[in-house]
């Protein structure tokens, strides 16, 4: 899934995520350029899964361990509860039982940050806790076997530098992750100002990571000196217009070379070009202008640019082995009145294909949808807030409709994962767990109204550990040999 990532969220504010970081043991050797070979499952115990999988028929509708689809899934995760900033075990704002149904911070549900900082909680320099939720990016399989681990500079087995902004599906095999780092790397400090000692915030860098090889390569970086998206390989500068814009990127799997970036701000600017840059710079830039983008009935009748900021930039295929994109733009802010959110199914050769309005007030801020693009293409919603309360949203060429998710009193929350296969429909939720107050995440895989498989816990080698999952991308299938 496709998390957009605001510069003004990404320069400007670190995550809220001070907690106790666990004592997990060391990650077994990875050597880069190793074949991706996905060894048997060898782990003490199978994932959870219902005794008779519901959803009937298909793949996904009967699955057991002997028999699994060839999926594969990009996980941003960390190895301790990143909403926990207070050490006491629950989300903040959260009732604490063991303080009589206290928040779990000030009285207003303000977390505190001057708690005594214990020895296994991350170190800084000066005595506060961390702010940001350091972040690791692996590969794993549907019984949650790692596949790959993509370790980044800086990192070690007891920390890293690293936290999360976006991960989403790339070239065949291929993810690309946004990761925001907040200690040095190639010489540049982490917190750092322009030449006019401007404070921009802390470089976050594209990456794209291959299963295939086990190699990830920084692609692009934000230029803390010239406030711009630096190329790695070629050095070149690119504008997004402004400093504080919402930036989306992308790679399409008909492009694996080829970084999308589309930016713009939520001040009713025109709306921005959507541009390619080629990560090697062997060919010029590609861009798509707003009437190469939008539907007719999306464009202003006077023949001008539409006042429009983009929240959504989401790639995919169709089975035909084109690429099929999901653009989202929205006219909110514009105005006092609360303004409309559209979702845009496109195709790098075809131009529009079609379009549906998205969710308003009451779903998820920042907005976000996941894509599948085949048979015409699909894309989901899920409404934020308390399982029980959640609805998803399914959106087609042919319209919208709304469906309750499954009640499961252990589950307090869920977050919109990979849409599968709109048929089924068929999607990955990150759920929060909650079993006598202990706070988990699990990969939920629904199926026609029912979960018909967890990932409750990675698997590395014979090493079983539960995490913290903050996002999930599927990986594009390799073509037939």
């Amino acid at each position: 899934m496709t998390r957009i990532a605001p510069l003004v969220l990404l320069l400007l504010t670190a995550c809220a995520s001070d907690t106790t970081l666990q004592i997990r043991p060391p990650d077994a050797p990875i050597t880069e350029g190793d074949p991706w070979v996905s060894p048997p499952f060898s782990g003490p115990e199978d994932p959870v899964r219902p005794e008779d999988p519901p959803g009937g028929g298909g793949p996904w509708g009967n699955l057991n361990p002997g028999d699994l689809p060839q999926v594969y899934f990009a996980v941003a995760y960390s190895d301790y509860n990143c909403d926990d900033v207070d050490g006491d075990g629950h989300d903040p704002g959260e009732a604490d039982p063991e303080t009589d149904g206290a928040l779990g911070g000030d009285e207003d549900g303000t977390p505190d940050r001057d708690d005594e900082v214990e020895d296994e909680e991350p170190p800084d320099d000066d005595g506060d806790i961390w702010y940001e939720c350091p972040a690791r990016l692996a590969v794993i399989d549907l019984l949650g076997q790692v596949i790959a681990e993509f370790p980044l500079p800086d990192e070690s087995d007891a920390w890293t530098p690293w936290s999360y902004l976006s991960l989403s599906p790339a070239g065949p095999g291929q993810f690309l992750a946004v990761m925001e780092n907040y200690g040095v790397v190639d010489g540049q400090e982490g917190d750092d100002a322009d030449a006019d000692g401007f404070w921009q915030g802390r470089p976050w860098h594209a990456m794209r990571g291959d299963a295939v090889t086990g190699q990830i390569d920084t692609i692009a970086r934000w230029e803390i000196g010239s406030g711009m998206v630096q190329m790695t390989a070629t050095g070149e500068l690119i504008d997004l217009g402004s400093w504080n814009a919402w930036a989306n990127f992308a790679i399409a799997p008909t492009m694996p070379d080829w970084l999308m970036m589309w930016a713009g701000t939520t001040n009713c600017s025109e709306m921005q070009s959507l541009r390619a840059a080629h990560v090697l710079g062997s060919a010029p830039d590609q861009v798509w202008t707003s009437s190469e983008l939008l539907p007719e009935d999306l464009l202003p009748e006077d023949g001008g640019k539409p006042r429009l900021w983009p929240w959504n930039l989401d790639a995919g295929i169709d089975f035909d082995g084109s690429s099929r994109m999901l653009l989202g733009v929205s006219s909110d802010g514009c105005t006092d009145e609360p303004g409309s959110y559209e979702l845009v199914a496109w195709s790098p050769e075809e131009g529009p294909l079609w379009h549906q309005p998205a969710a308003a007030e009451g779903w998820t801020w920042p907005p976000t949808a996941s894509w599948a693009g085949h048979d015409g293409g699909a894309a989901l919603e899920l409404r934020h807030g308390y399982a029980p309360d959640q609805q998803y949203r399914l959106i087609d060429a042919e319209g919208v409709r709304e469906e309750p998710m499954p009640a499961d009193p252990d589950i307090q929350s869920r977050l919109a994962g990979p849409l599968i296969d709109p048929e089924g429909p068929t999607f990955v939720t990150v759920s929060r767990r909650i079993q006598e107050f202990d706070y988990r995440d699990v990969l939920e895989i629904h199926h026609n109204g029912e979960v018909v498989w967890t990932i409750d816990a990675m698997r590395f080698g014979l090493a079983e550990r539960r995490v913290f999952f903050q996002d999930v991308a599927m990986l594009p299938p390799l073509p037939d040999q």
